[in-house]
């Protein structure tokens, strides 16, 4: 189920155009049940928290992103998420529920609604998607576009100048 669409007057809102017919872009995210590695039931916002939230579909969102890109979300206080469906969230690693900056959340959804909302907006395993404090989507990509989104967003808020991460910090993030 699709949330109301967000837009002002001349149509235009804090996100990027519809990509295709009934995109994700402008909408709300849903609200499935999601279990965490530590077996914690929460619900999905509840692990979005309350600020900009990067969330993969069945990958690691942070993955395409250099140092300085993930410097700057994580200014923001932006929380990572990776959603799974239900038994297939990769197994044998440590990552769990953590509210530590820049860590990965990893999930499984255990209703498949989430899954189901992701693929009703187009995405295939290995998208992402921007979430803005206010659960609405700013932009749906493809995992290799999410700097890509994440510079939009910036430049939306005119947040630029306030992240500014030192010109030495250019290292690509690389996953653990």
């Amino acid at each position: 189920m699709r949330g109301p669409l967000q837009a002002a007057a001349d149509g235009a809102y804090f996100g990027l155009p519809w990509r295709r017919r009934n995109g994700a872009e402008g909408r709300s995210i849903t609200q499935p049940p999601v279990r965490a590695y530590d077996g914690r039931r929460a619900l999905l916002d509840d692990i979005l928290g309350e600020d900009f939230a990067l969330v993969g579909y069945a990958c690691d969102p942070r993955a395409s992103l250099e140092a300085k890109t993930l410097a700057q979300l994580t200014a923001l206080g932006a929380r990572f998420v990776a959603i799974y469906p239900f038994g297939e969230r990769p197994q044998g690693d440590v990552a769990k529920w953590s509210s530590a900056a820049g860590a990965l959340v990893k999930v499984d959804d255990l209703t498949g609604e989430g899954i189901v909302w992701f693929r009703g907006a187009g995405a295939r395993n290995g998208y992402v998607v921007l979430i803005r404090p206010d659960k609405f989507v700013h932009a749906l990509a493809p995992a290799s576009g999410a700097a890509d989104i994440v510079t939009h967003a910036q430049r939306a808020m005119n947040a630029e100048e306030a992240l500014r991460v030192p010109a030495s910090d250019t290292r690509p993030f690389v996953p653990a």
